[in-house]
């Protein structure tokens, strides 16, 4: 190989090379904290493949569940608006990969509550905490509350879409006759706020 074509190749490899670090260089996470803010529940239907959101009519009550959507927000509660802005790019050139950050809570969730609006049962009246009959679904298995509390991660790596989170609550104890059912869910936050929503009137049959 002549020397010309060696020098060619030697630059243009180092090209590469400054092309690859300059496009993607090695990037710390930028440091977020956020808190739980606000949530929504749903009526679930969980009969077929996947749960369903019912807002209207009736459930099977073996297949009952109640989704719970937890909505974050970086720094408190206090300024809705607020929204994280940061980029990995330190250059012209565009890498492909997603801003990314790590988050640390400034709360956490201490107890989640369901509360029975109407009679569920001979030992559950109006108004009477019925938590005890669900237990939380996921990934594929199956906890107490209590347990999925204990074992709940709060500092982690991610984007902004992670700042949102569903909690899947199945019921694990039917009422024995069909009922008109509603409940109230509440998150007992670790700086006393509790965060609350309702489930629309739902029959279990």
């Amino acid at each position: 190989m002549k020397n010309s074509t060696k020098i060619f190749v030697l630059v243009l490899f180092l090209a590469i090379m400054d092309f690859t670090f300059s496009c993607c260089p090695p990037v710390e996470g930028v440091k977020v904290r956020y808190s739980h803010c606000k949530i929504t529940v749903s009526n679930i239907d969980n009969s077929g493949d996947y749960p369903v959101v019912v807002t209207t009519g009736s459930i099977p009550k073996n297949n009952y569940g109640i989704k719970l959507d937890i909505t974050k927000q970086e720094d408190s509660c206090t300024n809705l608006t607020s929204k994280y802005r940061f980029s990995i790019f330190t250059s012209a050139y565009a890498c492909d990969q997603e801003d990314f950050a790590i988050f640390k809570a400034l709360d956490t969730i201490t107890q989640i509550q369901i509360i029975s609006l109407h009679d569920f049962n001979s030992t559950h009246p109006a108004n009477s905490d019925v938590s005890e009959l669900f237990y939380v679904f996921e990934e594929g298995k199956s906890s107490t509350i209590e347990e999925f509390l204990n074992n709940k991660i709060y500092n982690f790596e991610g984007n902004q879409y992670d700042l949102f989170e569903s909690i899947l609550l199945l019921l694990n104890h039917i009422p024995d006759a069909n009922t008109l059912q509603q409940f109230k869910v509440e998150i007992h936050l670790s700086d006393g706020r509790i965060l609350s929503s309702t489930t629309p009137e739902i029959e279990l049959i």
